[in-house]
């Protein structure tokens, strides 16, 4: 028994005092976890349950063994795909080769067609459209010199035809082709030249361009045959062979035309 002291300094005895037992604080319930906002995943571990680093590992452990057939699927997998796109790719370049040949071998005479048209001198192409009688229009030959934009000199053109006719027959025949194709009548010093003997002459216009026509047959060749030995009284045989007649077109820019020498 404890002792406590007095005032006299007697010691006084102590009466024990019993202490009530401390009665424990009943846990308040825990609140209810908020429900997840809009968009929100909730988690999947609550309050109440066991921490994410204090959860068992649920790792699925691979076999060792079959991660060699796993890795070997994958590869197959892979390759198959790539040949896959090769195979794409390759059958692509074929179509677009096979294309390219098509659009050649159909596009190669148009090409050239423009070409030449593009190369041809349209005074010329002109020429060739004149409808003109076949037996009057024998063996052309064209000639041309300088440029067709007159660059420094004008292009002078010539085309030569021949005639199985005379020249008053091929010239009318000429001009009807000529007006029928639009040229009209062209005057000018020195066009036409004048009268000459066994020659037509006649000079035209059209848009920029002037156009000399010149008709002209050579004289005919008369050759007397003797009579043979055995006809002592025959008269001699005439022969008479004449020229075709030629026909010359010359063509050439209106700003060029320059007048021969001492013509009127």
């Amino acid at each position: 028994m404890a002792s406590v002291p007095g005032r006299a300094g007697g010691a006084v005895a102590a009466a024990a005092v019993p202490v009530p037992p401390v009665q424990a604080k009943p846990a308040e319930p825990a609140a209810p976890a908020p429900p997840p906002l809009l968009g929100e995943i909730p988690s999947p571990i609550a309050d109440d349950q066991t921490p994410l680093d204090q959860a068992p590992d649920l790792t699925i452990e691979k076999d060792p063994s079959q991660i060699g057939v796993i890795s070997g699927e994958r590869e197959i997998r892979s390759r198959r795909a790539e040949v896959g796109v090769d195979f794409d790719q390759a059958r692509r370049f074929k179509m677009l080769t096979m294309m390219l040949i098509v659009l050649a071998i159909l596009g190669a005479p148009l090409t050239v067609y423009i070409m030449r048209e593009a190369t041809r001198d349209p005074v010329f192409v002109g020429l060739d459209a004149l409808e003109l009688p076949k037996d009057m229009s024998l063996s052309p030959q064209d000639t041309a010199n300088g440029s067709r934009w007159c660059i420094n000199e004008c292009r002078f053109r010539q085309r030569v035809y021949q005639s199985e006719q005379n020249p008053e027959p091929t010239h009318a025949a000429y001009e009807k082709a000529l007006r029928a194709a639009g040229w009209l009548p062209w005057k000018a010093a020195g066009c036409p030249a004048g009268e000459i003997a066994g020659t037509k002459e006649s000079c035209w216009q059209r848009d920029e361009y002037v156009l000399d026509l010149w008709v002209h047959q050579e004289r005919c060749e008369v050759d007397l045959n003797a009579p043979a030995q055995d006809q002592p009284g025959a008269n001699p045989k005439t022969t008479v062979e004449c020229p075709k007649t030629e026909i010359s077109l010359k063509v050439i820019n209106r700003i060029a035309y320059r007048p021969p020498a001492g013509g009127a």
